[in-house]
């Protein structure tokens, strides 16, 4: 996340972590961003209710929302960066999605 954050910021990529509060503190969530220097945005989510409201049941899952508001990708980057071809088809997908300017998404999963 933090490399695609020094890679795509400045294009519009907007990397929201969502910490569930449910293991940690507010503080301790605070003070590990600030050790760890994590450049994007962290939401200590005290109750869970993204985790919930999401169905979200294994950590880390991300989601690659359009400028649309509609999710495009949803899935566990840690488990393709080592499948090439998942990585890449990814990786083009979010480069597309950060060329957008017409409101305009294609289909979940990198469909078109």
């Amino acid at each position: 996340m933090v490399k695609w954050h020094e890679q795509h910021a400045t294009q519009g990529l907007v990397i929201i972590e969502i910490n569930g509060g449910k293991f940690e503190t507010r503080q301790l969530v605070r003070d590990s961003v600030l050790e760890q220097q994590v450049p994007h945005r962290v939401l200590w989510d005290k109750d869970c209710l993204n985790t919930k409201t999401y169905g979200i049941k294994a950590w880390p899952t991300a989601y690659l929302v359009g400028r649309d508001g509609r999710v495009v990708w949803e899935g566990n980057p840690s488990r393709i960066i080592n499948r090439k071809q998942e990585y890449k088809k990814l990786v083009e997908l979010l480069e597309t999605q950060l060329k957008r300017t017409d409101g305009h998404s294609s289909d979940r999963n990198g469909g078109s």
